[in-house]
């Protein structure tokens, strides 16, 4: 029966530690950054949608003609997998076979990666259809050839 109850306070502790953790990186607050030229606006949903069919390259331009140019962080960054589950709605798996999918289908590659939040906003204000994703607390130190399109 002590194996019992420690068995079951162990697995109380560890489902209460992980609630702790998933809800901090829940409530962390991120936002996709667009080239500040970027005049794209509509409503949060469609710019979602928008982004997604962009970011998965099932769309190559932004609705006014720009050229998109999407930059993905590193897989296990926060920020991507908050992306990759909020916005793309998809998880790892999933998306790997997107990309294998499009590679053999038309050619296409992934975004290309971009591990630190500087490099991003750098290479999203050096292309007018430039986009890639950053946590909100950061935007600070971000160049201003930048602006948030939508926070998730």
């Amino acid at each position: 029966m002590g194996s019992l109850n420690r068995s079951s306070t162990l697995a109380a502790i560890t489902f209460a530690l992980l609630s702790v953790v998933i809800g901090q990186s829940a409530s962390a607050d991120n936002v996709v950054i667009v080239n500040i030229n970027n005049s794209y606006t509509a409503n949060e949903d469609t710019m979602r949608k928008v982004v997604k069919r962009l970011f998965l390259k099932q769309q190559s331009t932004w609705p006014d003609g720009t050229n998109a140019k999407s930059f993905d962080r590193r897989k296990a960054s926060a920020e991507q997998q908050a992306f990759n589950s909020t916005v793309l709605g998809m998880d790892d798996a999933v998306i790997a076979r997107h990309w294998l999918s499009l590679k053999q289908t038309t050619g296409e590659t992934p975004p290309r990666t971009v591990g630190s939040t500087n490099m991003l906003a750098k290479f999203v204000a050096k292309y007018d259809g430039a986009f890639g994703v950053v946590a909100e607390s950061e935007l600070d130190s971000l160049s201003d050839r930048v602006r948030v399109l939508f926070k998730f």
